[in-house]
């Protein structure tokens, strides 16, 4: 049974081999069932796709592999069958009963409607935990009812009450519905009811999971909060915040969030161990504010317990459903019935021909047709980014064209996929450079680099200074990057120290997330409907005035019909 079903690419000979071994650990003198081996190895290959846990319940377990299936979905019902079966052939030497109320010291842990990694189950299990202590906790300040609400809707107005009067409060909603607005009119009311000397003492942090995400969110609440004075603000991305610099890090107890208001935007992007680290940290008496919106991308890693905490409805949770963006409504109305899995309205939009904000562009982007595809490309953005000059470019100029256009692709790998794209567009640029000129390529850090002051997601201009016509790749001595500091000046740091990025003409949409552009053009190879709809659904709402788009329109229906939600035990909430 189980050679068939890894026939299905579900289950990879990785995930074999560690339900193998497990059993030589731990029941190395009996035979291993079959049905047991194909449990824990389909638990195993769930958990690389992202899913925290197993449904035992053969009806949602159907659920979530069906979309996996596409190959032989004859061999689902078998496949549903035979897993449930190996849990009750499982060894029990392998696993702990979570019905016990027992530490689980074991592999695998199994609850009446689930299975986990004990990992998995800890994380989960931790999250619960500390949310639950926060929500039942004391704040240090107490407020009055609000006043000067009326440049707010009521939704948000009730997003505000909520912050000012819980420890643990949830804000959700689309593009254009005022998330950050709303946080900033927290922040301002949170101060106007402290006296001097209560001000004086009140600590406020901003956080998000990327660089980029903290520098949006700094831009906007500076603002929102200009006339503001705030003595104790801190802002960093949560990975800084936690201390979290390597691996051996999280295996460490994460330094507490010593403050008394605590906003946390882009929570989406928060996988589960970052996600337990974060409830750990956040100290009694604060006021947490969990920001994001629960219809983007999960993690790349394990979980989407911000989606998932918020349909418990056990945390007071603000819905911010009004688009105050008037001038976006055909993206708005498009990214709503990508959520909705509304196809028919999806490719009535995609394909209206009149239509100037959402529009076809004809790319050749086929098997087939890579080299056509890569000249057109190269005519069609090359408008879009710096062009080679004489002279160091300006940089206020470099940047004003950073938040106006980008390609983003639904896919990192291929001949279609970020990586390719960023290699062709920097080839043309350095192939028509002149012979002593200089070259403004855009880049993202990939990783933090805490010397630097550089964190994952920061976006910047690589400065390339040819010399003698030498066109090559390579970092010379002679180049240099630029980056916008906190306060929106210009950092100048030298190439040659930076570690690790990636060039960034082209963004994959998890890389794109915190960000937004006047202008994007989407490319939906083949293997985007991977993604689901989420992936269309947070690339679109990337985009302020216009969306072109290449694609075939079987993988974008593929990918509407298919949800990229990870499993947990969060919903229904499991008692703990």
């Amino acid at each position: 049974m189980i050679d068939q079903i890894s026939a299905l690419e579900i289950i990879a000979p990785i995930d074999r081999l560690f339900a193998e071994r497990l059993f030589a650990r731990y029941k190395s003198k009996s035979t291993p069932n079959p049905r047991s081996v194909l449990f824990l190895a389909l638990l195993m290959a769930l958990n690389r796709l992202g899913h925290v846990c197993l449904p035992l319940d053969p009806q949602k377990l159907r659920l979530l592999l069906d979309p996996l299936c596409i190959k032989a979905p004859e061999l689902t019902a078998d496949l549903v069958a035979s897993a449930i079966e190996g849990v009750h052939h499982l060894p029990q030497e392998l696993f702990t009963s979570l019905e016990d109320q027992t530490l689980p010291m074991k592999p695998i842990c199994i609850s009446s409607s689930h299975a986990y990694l004990q990992k998995n189950w800890l994380y989960e299990s931790e999250v619960l935990f500390h949310l639950k202590r926060l929500k039942a906790s004391t704040v240090n300040f107490t407020f009055s009812q609000p006043a000067a609400l009326e440049n707010l809707n009521p939704e948000q107005q009730r997003a505000v009450i909520n912050g000012m009067n819980n420890p643990l409060s949830f804000m959700t909603g689309g593009p254009g519905t005022g998330k950050t607005y709303t946080a900033a009119h927290l922040v301002r009311q949170c101060m106007m009811n402290l006296s001097p000397q209560q001000q004086s003492q009140f600590r406020v942090i901003l956080a998000a999971p990327t660089g980029k995400a903290v520098a949006h969110l700094e831009k906007n609440m500076h603002r929102f909060l200009s006339d503001l004075h705030i003595p104790h603000l801190k802002t960093g991305t949560l990975h800084a915040l936690l201390e979290i610099k390597s691996d051996r890090a999280r295996e460490l107890a994460p330094p507490a969030l010593l403050a008394d208001l605590i906003l946390i935007d882009e929570c989406s992007m928060i996988d589960a161990p970052l996600f337990a680290r974060l409830c750990q940290a956040v100290v009694n008496g604060a006021r947490l504010v969990l920001i994001g919106d629960p219809d983007q991308l999960p993690p790349v890693e394990a979980g989407s317990f911000f989606a998932d905490l918020i349909d418990t409805d056990l945390f007071p949770t603000t819905r911010l459903k009004q688009s105050l963006r008037m001038e976006q409504q055909e993206i708005l109305g498009l990214a709503s019935a990508i959520q909705q899995a509304d196809i028919k309205t999806v490719i009535t939009a995609l394909m209206e021909q009149e239509s100037r904000v959402v529009f076809k562009v004809d790319l050749q982007m086929k098997r087939g047709s890579e080299a056509k595809f890569a000249l057109l490309l190269a005519e069609y953005v090359e408008q879009k980014f710096p062009r080679a000059t004489a002279h160091p470019p300006d940089p206020q100029m470099l940047f004003s064209l950073n938040e106006q256009f980008r390609i983003l692709s639904c896919m990192r790998q291929g001949p279609f996929g970020v990586d390719a794209i960023n290699q062709i567009l920097l080839q043309r640029a350095l192939h028509t450079c002149f012979a002593e000129g200089w070259l403004a390529v855009p880049i993202m850090i990939t990783r933090n680099d805490y010397t630097m002051q550089l964190y994952n997601g920061d976006t910047g201009f690589l400065i390339k200074r040819m010399v003698s016509n030498e066109k090559v790749r390579k970092i010379g001595a002679l180049d240099y990057a630029l980056f916008l500091d906190k306060k929106q000046g210009i950092r100048t740091l030298p190439a040659l120290a930076l570690s690790a990025f990636d060039y960034a003409y082209s963004l994959s949409v998890h890389q794109s997330q915190g960000s937004e552009y006047d202008e994007i053009l989407l490319l939906v190879p083949e293997g985007s409907e991977t993604f689901g709809r989420q992936v269309l659904y947070t690339a679109v709402t990337r985009a302020k005035r216009s969306i072109a788009w290449e694609g075939q329109l079987p993988v974008i229906q593929a990918a509407v019909n298919k949800s990229s939600r990870k499993q947990s035990g969060l919903t229904p909430l499991t008692e703990r």
